[in-house]
């Protein structure tokens, strides 16, 4: 997968994520997010053979998704917590759960789709208000 994501981003000029992988350290499930890095006589509007041509190298980076997730709630913590669930929906009829545990519906939920940038990954993202008591 990770070459045919390098042949992919140098081909589109876009970033292009991996499926979910266990990371070694934490055990969280990542993503390896990939760009290829081009010549700088490279045109804006360059065809896929002019950016395949004009490839340099790669620059890529692995994110603990969990982790990202909590940063990210964290920074929008108010009073009422927020419990989030994150999917990889790539193969609809097997989604991957990237972040969250089940949850006991409390009628109040949201999904919305994710863009990490690669076209043929999809992802989404349900927000539910937690119970309290």
């Amino acid at each position: 997968e990770d070459h045919e994501n390098i042949l992919r981003a140098r081909k589109t000029g876009k970033g292009v994520l991996t499926s979910p992988f266990k990371l070694l350290k934490s055990n969280h499930l990542g993503v390896v997010l990939t760009f290829a890095v081009y010549n700088s006589d490279l045109p804006l509007d360059a065809t896929p053979e002019q950016r395949i041509e004009g490839t340099m190298g790669y620059l890529g980076t692995s994110y603990d998704v969990p982790s990202l997730v909590e940063k990210l709630l964290y920074q929008l913590a108010s009073t009422q917590m927020i419990v989030v669930n994150v999917y990889d929906t790539t193969n609809a009829s097997a989604p991957i759960t990237m972040y969250g545990t089940d949850v006991i519906d409390t009628g109040l939920l949201r999904i919305s789709n994710l863009d990490f940038g690669d076209p043929l990954r999809k992802h989404e993202m349900h927000c539910r208000l937690a119970l309290t008591c």
